[in-house]
C-alpha cells in the first residue's frame, strides 16, 4: 500500500506522507516497519521536516512528518505511466508533475553526494522549501523549481 501510495501522494499540493491515505483510520504504527523495509532496501528515500534551520539539523527534525521519494527519476516516470513523448513537447497535462520529477532529480543528486535531506514548512503555513541540506556548519535551502523563470 505505500509503494503503491508514493506518486499520488508526492503529487498533492501538500505531499507530507498521510497515512489515511493507506487505509482509513491507518496509524504509524501500522505503517512505519513497512517504511523502514523500503528505505533500508533502498527503494524510497524519507526527507524529514525540520521545525527550524538549526545547527546540527538532524535536532530540528520532526520525524513524525515526512515526505516519501522514489530512489530514481526513472523508477518515478515508470510508476506515474508517462508516455515519453510528454517530455518531448510541452503538455497542459503534465505541467503540475514536472515539479515533482525535478525534485525528485535534484533529490538524487545530494543523495549521490551523501547528503541527508530535509524540507522546512513553518507550523500551518502554505509555503514551503522543498530541500534543506548541512554541509558542514553551513545549512542550505534549496527550492526546486520546474518552469524557466
Amino acid at each position: 500500500m505505500i509503494w503503491q501510495s508514493i506518486v499520488g501522494q508526492l503529487t498533492k499540493e501538500n505531499s507530507k506522507f498521510v497515512y489515511s491515505v493507506l487505509r482509513a483510520g491507518a496509524k504509524a504504527q501500522d505503517f512505519e516497519l513497512a517504511i523502514e523495509w523500503l528505505k533500508e532496501a533502498g527503494l524510497i528515500h524519507k526527507v524529514t521536516r525540520i521545525i527550524k534551520a538549526g545547527n546540527p539539523i538532524s535536532a530540528c527534525a520532526d520525524f513524525s512528518d515526512f515526505k516519501i521519494h522514489l530512489n530514481d527519476v526513472g523508477l518515478l516516470c515508470a510508476m506515474s505511466e508517462l508516455a515519453p513523448e510528454n517530455f518531448l513537447r510541452e503538455n497542459e497535462l503534465f505541467a503540475e508533475f514536472k515539479g515533482v520529477i525535478s525534485e525528485q532529480f535534484i533529490l538524487q543528486q545530494w543523495v549521490s553526494q551523501q547528503f541527508e535531506s530535509y524540507y522546512w514548512k513553518p507550523e500551518n503555513a502554505q509555503s514551503e522549501v522543498g530541500f534543506v541540506v548541512q554541509k558542514n556548519n553551513t545549512i542550505i535551502p534549496i527550492e526546486v523549481k520546474s518552469s524557466t523563470n
